[in-house]
């Protein structure tokens, strides 16, 4: 069995406009009626490119904190999506404080030349702790 090295567990991704605004229109396509009425609020947050942060326990898009395995958020599992001109990668975790059994998701843009750092995320979420 395959064990993960805790201390070698931290990511720090930045985006550029260009590859920003590709995955905003990918993601603005899921769930467009409601983005449509909201339209004003996406549009906005398009200009804004967060930084992400990862570490086994916590996932940080820029301002919004998601912790995972302490705290009502529990980590389920972890898929890299290619989707076309980007990689997105789907953290799903359910919530204790849901009153539904359905998983919830953290969809995450994979910066340009840093799949295998994703793949290296995806051991690291997968594998227990040595």
């Amino acid at each position: 069995m395959s064990y993960r090295n805790v201390k070698a567990e931290q990511v720090h991704w930045v985006y550029s406009p260009e590859e920003w605004k590709i995955f905003q229109q990918k993601e603005n396509g899921r769930n467009s009626l409601v983005k449509r009425l909201f339209s004003f609020f996406y549009k906005r947050k398009q200009r804004d490119i967060p930084e992400v942060y990862i570490t086994p326990e916590e996932v940080t898009i820029g301002e919004r904190n998601y912790f995972l395995g302490t705290g009502n958020d529990v980590f389920k599992r972890v898929n890299i999506i290619d989707s076309g001109l980007v990689n997105i990668m789907v953290i799903h975790y359910r919530s204790s404080n849901s009153t539904s059994g359905n998983l919830n998701e953290i969809r995450i843009l994979v910066p340009k030349g840093k799949l295998k750092e994703a793949i290296r995320v995806q051991d690291f979420l997968t594998l227990p702790p040595v």
